[in-house]
């Protein structure tokens, strides 16, 4: 395989956001990251790519990465590669969040020649009491995501029920994460039509419990990718979709292995709070990989982004 030789330069940027993003049980204000710029032998530009890791979820810290990126002041990138199809690239950090941002700024640079166009995805919803809020708005495409279990069952229950009488194209990706007992979880989904849910994100605590939720309400769950190598083994029965975050996953490869595994099921690719530029390079990637299959990038808001839950892309 030919290579051609590229400088990286990574450069530290630092977002004020416009509210506090909670992430497990802490708050964040800013969102850290750097920007890896990929120069040609002239000192022009090649191509750029985003390296956030996402704070109390990435193993590796952002002192790791700039660390790592230095010691990267020149790489060797294939002159071409099918990695949309293939996912093999060479292995530049064994930090995700590092090896993804270089692999997505080569595929961007490789695919810039084709037409662009905007890939819808799912508006995020910190709260059930967002959907009965008189400024929600259903998208065209219907689905909206929307974090659950963060009131008492019942009431989000109702609430629930309520939004989806009032929008009736309305279908719902419910994001639980593991905050519930099994028991709450059927509280919080009774008497709700399953055709209306598309998936619950970690609906119990227990993963042991995924298989009984979805045989006792007919909802189907979805699981991140990151924890398929403890989970799945455990829970097959009723998986609909994998929650693919480039950020904490990082080489394509992955993503290519995990389709092949889980043929039956959606992968859903997830952004993790980054800037304009690793939400582009998201965009062109999912629309390469599964242009008709409704994405998770719905984060540019909470970022400060005037996104619309739609993104350029490159298709």
């Amino acid at each position: 395989m030919s290579t051609v030789s590229k400088t990286l330069c990574a450069s530290p940027f630092s977002i004020t956001l416009p509210g506090h993003i909670q992430l497990k049980q802490h708050q964040i204000s800013t969102r850290e990251g750097l920007i890896l710029s990929l120069l040609n032998d002239d000192g022009s530009l090649y191509a750029q790519g985003e390296c956030s890791p996402l704070p109390y979820y990435s193993k590796e810290s952002l002192a790791d990465v700039s660390s790592a990126a230095k010691q990267l002041n020149s790489i060797e990138i294939p002159s071409y590669i099918d990695a949309i199809d293939t996912g093999k690239f060479p292995q530049y950090s064994s930090y995700p969040s590092l090896q993804w941002a270089i692999e997505s700024a080569i595929l961007c640079a490789q695919l810039r020649h084709l037409k662009g166009s905007l890939l819808n995805t799912q508006p995020l919803l910190q709260s059930v009491e967002d959907l009965v809020s008189d400024r929600f708005i259903v998208p065209t495409h219907g689905i909206v995501k929307v974090k659950c279990g963060k009131q008492a069952p019942s009431v989000e229950n109702k609430k629930l029920i309520q939004a989806l009488a009032q929008h009736p194209t309305l279908r719902l990706r419910c994001d639980v994460n593991n905050r519930l007992s099994y028991e709450d979880a059927l509280r919080l989904f009774k008497s709700i039509e399953p055709s209306r849910i598309d998936y619950v994100e970690d609906p119990c605590k227990d993963p042991l419990d995924y298989e009984r939720f979805f045989s006792n309400t007919g909802i189907p769950y979805a699981l991140e990718a990151h924890a398929l190598a403890t989970i799945a083994p455990k829970a097959l029965k009723g998986l609909k979709a994998i929650i693919y975050k480039t950020t904490l996953m990082g080489s394509l490869a992955h993503y290519h292995e995990i389709k092949s595994t889980f043929k039956h099921c959606d992968i859903i690719f997830s952004s993790c709070f980054e800037s304009e530029i690793g939400l582009n390079a998201l965009a062109t990637v999912a629309t390469q990989l599964s242009k008709n299959t409704v994405h998770g990038l719905g984060t540019g808001r909470y970022v400060g982004l005037d996104t619309n839950n739609a993104y350029w892309c490159i298709q």
